[in-house]
């Protein structure tokens, strides 16, 4: 995959925003089986996504237990506010 499609994007970018620091990437998995988006190979996992947003430098991970949580960066939250901007 080589970058989240804009759907997936926007929805894990929003979901991330909505719980800043909350979610590691089981929840993430467990909300967003393979096969969620249409926009996507159905074999795509939710930490696929989340690595690609990451190496882009849209999401952060912070320390947590039992495992990391996501978090928006600056460029994350920008291109949140462009995609609902889009949507205007």
């Amino acid at each position: 995959m080589s970058s989240a499609s804009t759907s997936a994007r926007e929805t894990f970018l929003r979901t991330i925003a909505e719980h800043d620091g909350e979610w590691g990437w089981y929840a993430f998995e467990c909300g967003f089986p393979p096969g969620t988006f249409s926009d996507v190979p159905p074999t795509t996992r939710a930490m696929d996504i989340l690595r690609q947003l990451e190496v882009e430098g849209l999401v952060t991970t912070k320390a947590a237990q039992p495992q990391p949580c996501y978090c928006l960066t600056t460029n994350g939250r920008a291109m949140l506010a462009k995609l609902r901007e889009e949507k205007a």
